[in-house]
This record gives structure tokens, sequence and C-alpha cells, in this order.
């Protein structure tokens, strides 16, 4: 399973990389070998003016099946 993980807005530091991967990983490893790939984008929406604008975007793709979109927004990545 590839996972692509992509900032937008900000840097990705190895800590974020990190996290993402393990909660990736542990989410979805009984199902690894029928996804192509994942690819996760964290956006800080409204940059330094702060509130409820994290979001996080998950794409799967499965290898024999629909893809699937996922995404969920809070103040805390």
């Amino acid at each position: 399973m590839r996972i692509n993980i992509h900032g937008l807005g900000f840097e990705l530091t190895e800590s974020i990389v990190n996290h993402v991967r393990l909660r990736i990983n542990g989410a979805l490893n009984s199902a690894s070998n029928s996804i192509q790939s994942v690819s996760v984008r964290l956006r800080d929406i409204n940059g330094d003016r702060g509130g409820v604008d994290k979001r996080c975007r998950i794409l799967i793709r499965f290898r024999h099946l629909n893809s699937v979109l996922t995404q969920a927004v809070d103040s805390d990545l």
C-alpha cells in the first residue's frame, strides 16, 4: 500500500508525517492487499487566522473497486 502525504499551505514536519502513516497503517492494515494507494492532503484553510480550519482529506484507491474519499475539518490536525 503506497501512502502519499501532502501539506497544502504549510510545511509538513517529520512528526506529522509519522503520525499520519501510523494512523493510516493502523486503520487500513487489514485491507492493505486490496488497496493500491492512499493520498492524504492536510490543509490549513484560514492560515494564521485560526479557528476550525484544519482539513484532512483522504482518498483511498482500491485495486478492483471504486475509490473512496473522506474528509474532516477540526481546530487541530
